[in-house]
């Protein structure tokens, strides 16, 4: 299919260009857009799903309507459905595997399954698509061209001098109800930016004559989710002009780019550094910052919502109690009081749609809590916990601080008795926040009590624990990975165990005080590691290195903490988990990899920044993590260790 070319009106030109995806992360935040004209890269990646995604759909609209089974099922009469909706997966999985030696070597191997799942949803969405069309009358290459119109196709934008230029993903119709879409497919955040890129994109469309809705298709848990976006009205396209003549002047160094509105964008900042020593400092006190919890009476408003919305789904159950409701810093957990007969499942399988009737972010985590059903409602203003709330005076011996739970009572893990945990979750989860907040907590003891190792494959969430006096420096390299590991396995764990034998005592805490310091080991981002591995017997090696310290350490106190962003059975194998007996998940992509690390899922429906989900001797706690920031890791660093 040839590209075209869209032109608004022309205006005078002021020399500034940007492109459509910068001057929607502008909307996210100008500073972060001035570092992305820079080369920097101000989001995380997707391991190369994203660009892979959008080939295959391209690839479709181009080629789709010669697929011979597409071919065929949309001559059929009359119209077999099910014959189609098959074609249409079956030509996405073609251009699927007809990418196969780039997807090999784009994307990893443990996000292979997530990205099939993510061309099958899109088989759904097309394929819906496509029945409108036959059921509208068309037949043939005729249904196919006027159901997708175009893909990749570049537009450009005027903005009173200001060029804007960029390629949408697909242009697309629904015959059957006479609209027309312009769609922005993410496979990461779905956030104001991923909605003002679509809305220029209508923008371009409609200044050259067409009238296009603006939609993303954005991937939400395990399924690709369809959001209708608002277009910019008369007053919203006089902003977003004036908006560009400021950016303009912002790039070409006229004028200082203000910090992002949403501070959690500052906290969780790819390029948080390089833009706190161009710029300064952009996060205020966290106290001052921090909501005060709900009210009574907005506790009592959203019992009733809550009430009403549940009865409209035929869940049958009795007044929701406002009193009985836990005011946690990161959720309200109602008490729900089923009718006899009524069981949990429906309440489960109602919980979507009750994110849809509250205006929820995610749907409710729902759980036995005695003789009630707990539903957790988000709360609408969140409490961010400062790490000066940790009160690392009421630990004892390897005591780490984990968060607040619902009923506001500090949340500690004793590695000691752990004795090794497994810590999972995405991107901005605080998955490495709380790294963070757990080495600060043990470095208040003094090196003859307990040493740390940190192992930091990705090279750039530790550097700052590279001055205190750890046991190894850093570890960043995979092949210093194995070799330390393996001489913990040959070297220090014998030494340890003879000690033990010398003394006649079966382990470590019978020792005479700081006669054996603790060891602990924090491996961050397991899977990377895994991955990075070329050599399948170094990665055998290494593998087996951990697994016989989970079997046989603790008696000696060494003590593992091993970490991950994609929790994959591969990444995590069976073996290694059935020594990890602690688990602590962070905000995940998909409830597979929920029961990955937890055995059950609920942890795809986590909040994100420091929701987490505590699982030990059986029983799950949900709980809200300290918030370490910048200024408190060089605070606590430069105090030193006690």
């Amino acid at each position: 299919m040839s590209r075209q070319t869209l032109d608004g009106p022309k205006r005078r030109s002021s020399g500034a260009r940007f492109s459509v995806t910068e001057l929607a992360i502008a909307a996210r935040c100008p500073r972060q857009m001035l570092f992305a004209r820079e080369g920097y890269r101000v989001v995380e990646g997707d391991g190369g799903i994203g660009q892979t995604a959008h080939a295959v759909l391209a690839g479709f609209v181009t080629r789709g309507a010669t697929h011979p089974l597409v071919e065929e099922a949309l001559a059929r009469r009359p119209l077999d459905e099910s014959m189609l909706l098959t074609a249409i997966t079956e030509g996405l999985y073609r251009e699927f595997f007809d990418r196969a030696s780039g997807i090999a070597s784009a994307v990893a191997a443990q996000d292979l399954v997530r990205l099939g799942r993510i061309v099958f949803d899109l088989s759904s969405l097309l394929g819906e698509l496509l029945l409108r069309a036959r059921r509208s009358g068309l037949t043939g290459a005729e249904a196919f061209a006027r159901a997708f119109e175009a893909s990749e196709r570049r537009v450009e934008l005027d903005l009173d001098g200001v060029e804007v230029r960029g390629s949408l993903d697909l242009l697309c119709r629904d015959l059957e109800r006479k609209q027309a879409y312009v769609f922005d497919l993410k496979t990461g955040l779905a956030d104001v930016a991923a909605e003002e890129q679509v809305r220029l994109y209508a923008l371009a469309l409609q200044r050259a004559g067409e009238r296009f809705t603006p939609a993303l298709a954005y991937v939400s848990g395990e399924k690709i989710e369809v959001k209708v976006v608002t277009p910019l009205d008369q007053d919203g396209e006089r902003s977003l002009e004036e908006r560009a003549r400021e950016l303009a002047a912002m790039a070409e160094g006229k004028k200082t780019p203000p910090p992002a509105l949403d501070l959690q964008t500052c906290r969780t900042c790819p390029v948080q550094k390089p833009c706190w020593i161009r710029w300064g400092r952009t996060l205020r006190d966290e106290e001052a910052e921090t909501p005060s919890p709900p009210a009574a009476d907005e506790v009592a408003e959203e019992a009733l919502k809550l009430e009403k919305s549940l009865r409209a789904h035929r869940v049958r159950l009795d007044r929701i109690d406002p009193l009985l409701a836990v005011v946690g810093p990161n959720v309200v957990r109602f008490k729900l009081a089923l009718r006899e007969g009524q069981a949990i499942a429906r309440v489960e399988k109602s919980a979507r749609d009750v994110q849809r009737d509250m205006g929820w972010p995610v749907p409710p985590l729902v759980c036995n809590d005695g003789n009630h059903v707990a539903l957790d409602a988000p709360r609408r203003d969140r409490e961010m916990l400062p790490w000066r709330a940790a009160s690392l005076r009421d630990l004892r011996g390897l005591e780490v601080p984990v968060g607040l739970s619902l009923n506001r009572e500090l949340l500690k893990l004793d590695l000691a008795t752990a004795p090794h945990l497994l810590v999972a979750g995405t991107t901005s989860s605080g998955k490495s926040v709380f790294l963070k907040g757990l080495i600060l907590a043990l470095l208040r003891l003094p090196p003859a009590d307990c040493q740390i190792v940190i192992v930091d494959p990705k090279m750039v969430d530790f550097t700052s624990f590279r001055a205190p006096p750890l046991w190894r420096p850093v570890v960043t390299d995979p092949s210093d990975a194995v070799a330390l590991l393996q001489s913990l396995v040959d070297v220090e764990m014998p030494a340890r165990t003879q000690k033990l034998v010398d003394a006649g005592v079966p382990q470590r805490t019978d020792l005479p005080a700081r006669s054996m310091p603790a060891l602990v080991v924090v491996i961050d981002e397991f899977a990377d590691l895994l991955a990075s591995f070329m050599d399948r017997d170094l990665k055998t090696q290494f593998i087996g290195s951990v697994q016989r310290l989970l079997q046989r350490a603790r008696a000696v106190g060494i003590h593992l903490v091993i970490a991950t962003q994609r929790p994959s059975v591969d990444a995590v194998p069976g073996a290694l988990k059935a020594n990890l007996p602690v688990r602590i998940a962070f905000k995940l992509p998909s409830s597979h990899d929920s029961v990955t690390v937890l055995d059950e899922a609920g942890a795809e429906n986590l909040l994100g920044r420091g929701d987490l989900l505590l699982k030990r001797d059986g029983s799950m706690t949900r709980a809200q993590a300290f918030n370490v920031t910048p200024q408190d890791l060089q605070e606590e660093l430069t105090r030193g260790r006690a």
